[in-house]
Formats: C-alpha cells, structure tokens, sequence
C-alpha cells in the first residue's frame, strides 16, 4: 500500500512552474482546491479531461461562496469553476 501511494499519490503544484497563481484564475484555484489538499499539480491530466475532474470535487465539496445567509463562509476571491478550469487547461498537460 505504502509503495503504491508512494507512486501515485498527488503531488503538490511547483509554485515557480505557474508564476500566475497570483492571478484572480490562480487564486480561485487555490482557495477552492486546497480546502480538501494539495494543490494539483495541473498537468496531471489534460485540458478535456479538467472539466470532469473540477465537476467531481465540485460535488464533494460545498463551494464556500454558495452558502446562503452567512457572509463569513464566503471566500474571497469567489469561486468560479469556469475560471478554475481555464486556469487548469491552460497549464494542462498536450496528451
């Protein structure tokens, strides 16, 4: 078990790979992803295959800036998946 999550564990983002983590995509990506883990690493899968994988998490987490009547939960910047996803498949891996 220990070798086989040695091998296929997620492994988290190189920050100095992807200088525009600092944009309003990069940020909505952090905050959204890292409330679960790490932040992934975007070409672990390619662009077409980013929209399916942001759509699973989507339903295992509740977006923090959809909670109704309780401003505290909501994050800043907003989350957008659309972003999310341009941020993602513009870094994403060609095949």
């Amino acid at each position: 078990m220990i070798r086989y999550l040695e091998k296929h564990a997620q492994q988290e983002i190189d920050p100095k790979q992807y200088p525009d983590l600092t944009s309003s995509q990069g940020q909505m990506f952090a905050t959204a992803c890292s409330q679960c883990h790490v932040l992934p690493d975007p070409k672990r899968y390619t662009a077409r295959e980013w929209p399916r994988v942001v759509e699973r998490m989507q339903q295992n987490l509740t977006w923090a800036n959809r909670v109704k009547d309780n401003a505290a939960l909501r994050t800043s910047p907003e989350i957008n998946t659309a972003e999310i996803i341009r941020f993602l498949q513009r870094h994403s891996r060609a095949r």
